[in-house]
């Protein structure tokens, strides 16, 4: 059976189109990168905004197309499924629908002479992760779902609660992995600092067991993190973050500078709180690298919350800040209140993105003329290389003999933009 796959999205759709890769192979299945030489076409869905649904939509509508002419089997699986399972099966009759947590069943899917539909159930019936293949990253889903119920976010309606993968199970596979040539971990999920809390265990712990038992030089790179959790375990996270295997990079999502606005998108911290956060950490990881996201134009939005999250922004300073506009998602507080207009949007979202990039620009200069410490992880435009420094600072370097993808070594950094340092 020849399998093509598509995947959009986030690190948690790319490691859970990993699972389907390792579950597709291990049935006898063989992966092609050509819809046009498949006998079943495998999509992991994406649902996160209005316009990625939108697109998400147009391409299902495309691949049903292919595949009815083709007389190919279509699967669609990831974020979108449990969201609107009704309209892709309107749109794509022929498709069967997996929901994340019924992963594992997706081979008996692909082989069942009929179509199946698992959507909202709910249930964490996944046991398989993701086995090493090639390559010097890999990413390791260790949780889906959360703790939260944010008022722009679809996801608790996509995933569901919290269910995180047993802890040896993750240090078996990366075990693997490392011994098997990865230099990059990612962990990731949904919300990691939730990963345990329903196993009686917790992300530090997680971490500090990987780094105990797993030996060999490679990085790890922990993914998004919810604030107010993030608070009551900083302390233990701080501590397992000083070991030079930890890349030195938290991604903290802001989302807006406004108390007003937070309580309205029902986040559990205040701005001082997220404030005195990130202070905390740099106080103790001082050349960390802060990443955040900011929601431009969520209902009730005022002029003066909007200036508020401008002040903040300046305040905290975050090497990497991804804007974006609300949309409205369904099924959502969010989307029964007064919507800001779409031109406010536009506006506040071009304001933030020019001043994250000033801030960007400013918080690169430090590195300016400093040797760096730098995993050269791909290639990039031009046939440079990329890599990421010890705080996952991304790095140009041109291509030299000797060098290649793995390859750890101390560069020169000669210049800096907003995104990426360039080294000699």
């Amino acid at each position: 059976m020849k399998v093509y796959i598509e995947t959009y999205g986030c690190w948690l759709s790319k490691g859970e189109s990993n699972i389907s890769r390792t579950i597709i192979e291990e049935n006898g299945g063989s992966l092609v990168d050509s819809i046009f030489e498949a006998d079943v076409v495998v999509i992991h869905t994406c649902a996160v905004r209005g316009d990625t649904e939108r697109k998400m939509i147009s391409r299902i509508r495309e691949l049903a197309d292919i595949c009815k002419a083709g007389n190919k089997k279509l699967v669609i699986t990831g974020c979108l499924v449990n969201v609107r399972p009704a309209t892709i099966s309107r749109i794509a009759p022929i498709a069967s629908l997996v929901e994340p947590g019924y992963l594992d069943e997706i081979w008996k899917v692909i082989m069942s002479p009929e179509k199946k539909i698992i959507v909202r159930k709910y249930e964490w019936r996944r046991c398989r992760f993701p086995a090493y293949k090639k390559g010097i990253c890999y990413i390791a889903p260790i949780q889906s779902g959360c703790l939260g119920n944010c008022a722009f976010c679809i996801e608790p309606i996509a995933r569901g609660r919290l269910h995180s993968y047993p802890p040896d199970i993750i240090i078996e596979e990366i075990f693997k992995a490392v011994r098997k040539g990865a230099k990059e971990i990612y962990l990731t999920g949904q919300d990691v600092i939730c990963y345990g809390l329903d196993r009686n265990t917790t992300l530090p712990e997680l971490i500090e067991k990987i780094l105990r038992k797993v030996e060999g030089e490679y990085f790890i790179r922990i993914g998004m993190l919810e604030p107010s959790l993030t608070a009551n375990f900083i302390d233990e996270l701080i501590d397992v973050m000083k070991d030079e295997r930890i890349y030195k990079y938290l991604h903290l999502p802001l989302q807006a500078g406004s108390d007003k606005i937070l309580k309205l998108m029902n986040r559990k911290y205040s701005v001082e709180e997220y404030i005195c956060l990130v202070e905390k950490i740099r106080k103790n990881i001082p050349a960390i690298t802060i990443a955040t996201d900011i929601i431009v134009g969520f209902p009730g939005e005022t002029e003066d919350d909007f200036k508020r999250t401008v002040a903040v922004l300046k305040k905290v300073k975050p090497d990497k800040t991804h804007i974006a506009r609300y949309t409205i998602r369904p099924f959502t507080a969010a989307a029964n209140m007064k919507q800001v207009p779409e031109s406010v949007k536009k506006r506040r979202s071009k304001i933030l993105s020019e001043i994250a990039a000033r801030i960007a620009y400013e918080r690169n200069l430090r590195h300016l003329g400093k040797i760096e410490k730098v995993l050269i992880n791909s290639i990039g435009h031009d046939s440079c290389f990329m890599g990421r420094t010890f705080n996952y600072k991304p790095v140009i370097i041109p291509v030299k003999p000797r060098l290649e993808i793995g390859y750890i070594g101390f560069f020169k950094i000669q210049s800096v933009t907003p995104i990426y340092l360039k080294a000699l």
